[in-house]
């Protein structure tokens, strides 16, 4: 695991990163985050929609899924003068690194941005002088004295998909015991919201609601799996054989506090007098842990196969190592197995506590209590 945390921590980094509308001064290379003393963001109405991409996602960075973003803001000039402010929308993105033209960037994410239901003209800013935001969108805001205006943004941008870890950070790459490694490790499509900006206002936001729509997507995920390989793709054959082929998927959002609607076809954030401290992740984790014994037979011999011995060293587990595998799985179940090698393991785990455990298989159950030795 070791020679690969560092790749998986750049990895991780790259998460694309989407964040309210704020208040920017400065002119191109020295534009920066400013505190605005008399505008207020009264309302903000967020909608995220997870959409799956017309081609299949192979994992090798030809096709992604995206979000698509609807974002509705109410402003107020607190202030009985008028006043012209330099607004601005950063989003950090993985997939720009190619795209040298800001025309062409504009026109890969769809932005639009609309004051009081007029389109207007939008420049792109590489980053900000202190290089806390990045791919900022900016165009200018008129207000009345003591003026009201509806600001509404909508855009599109890809999420990533690749290696992932369902540790919380800081990340801890010594955690034991070796043989649970695998099962922190995953195949992660994410997203995130970052709400932070939306203090550059004065005062606090008197509501706000964020909405993401997530049942057509999630459905999808299942159907397709980590990747959507067809029997022709090269990496075919190691799909089947992989341990994220047979593993359950995981869901994580954050911030806590959301609400599913009745249906089960969205969550909800909603808030009064908001200061935006925590940004909003969606993770997915196409994880090893097993769905059947099948698969757990399949992670057992993954296991063996992948430990860090000498070529064609076939590992045999020892009943300790056994059991700490079957105890760790039994507690993503929502088992409790009191195993203290474990402690430190999952006290570190984004599932644990486990909060609502997924339905065991039957004899998935029961071979796992065999293996742990708990009766």
């Amino acid at each position: 695991m070791k020679s690969s945390t560092v790749i998986l921590l750049a990895l991780l980094q790259t998460t694309c990163a989407l964040a309210n509308v704020g208040a920017f001064g400065g002119n191109a290379s020295d534009i920066t985050l400013v505190n605005d003393a008399n505008i207020q963001m009264v309302s903000e109405d967020v909608r995220i929609k997870l959409v799956p991409c017309d081609k299949p996602v192979t994992g090798d960075l030809k096709n992604w899924d995206e979000a698509r973003f609807d974002c509705e803001f109410t402003m107020k000039n607190l202030s009985s003068k008028s006043a012209e402010v330099q607004v601005g929308f950063p989003l950090s993105s993985s997939d720009n690194f190619m795209l040298r033209d800001a025309k062409n960037i504009i026109e890969k994410h769809n932005f639009k941005a609309f004051v009081d239901g007029r389109e207007v003209q939008v420049r792109y800013v590489d980053k900000s002088s202190d290089s806390k935001f990045k791919c900022i969108f900016v165009w200018k805001m008129l207000f009345a004295p003591k003026g009201v205006s509806k600001l509404k943004i909508t855009y599109k941008m890809l999420g990533y998909n690749g290696l992932g870890i369902t540790q919380n950070p800081p990340y801890n790459w010594e955690l034991t015991p070796k043989e649970v490694d695998i099962l922190q490790s995953s195949i992660l499509q994410s997203y995130q919201y970052v709400t932070i900006t939306g203090n550059s206002w004065k005062g606090k936001i008197e509501s706000a609601k964020f909405s993401l729509d997530i049942g057509e997507f999630e459905r999808y995920l299942v159907r397709r799996g980590f990747f959507a390989y067809d029997d022709s793709h090269p990496y075919a054959d190691k799909r089947k054989s992989s341990p994220y082929n047979f593993g359950m998927l995981y869901r994580y959002i954050s911030p806590d506090g959301w609400k599913l609607s009745a249906d089960g076809e969205r969550i909800e954030w909603r808030y009064e007098n908001f200061s935006p401290k925590e940004n909003i992740k969606i993770q997915y984790h196409f994880t090893t842990f097993p769905r059947d014994t099948n698969a757990l037979k399949k992670l057992l011999d993954f296991i063996c196969a992948s430990d860090s011995r000498p070529p064609k060293h076939i590992k045999i587990l020892s009943p300790n190592e056994k059991k700490n595998i079957a105890d760790t799985i039994l507690e993503y179940y929502g088992i409790n197995t009191g195993n203290a090698e474990l402690k430190n393991f999952l006290k570190h785990q984004i599932w644990y506590p486990v909060k609502n455990p997924p339905k065991i298989d039957g004899n998935l159950k029961s071979e796992l209590l065999k293996l742990s030795g708990i009766k």
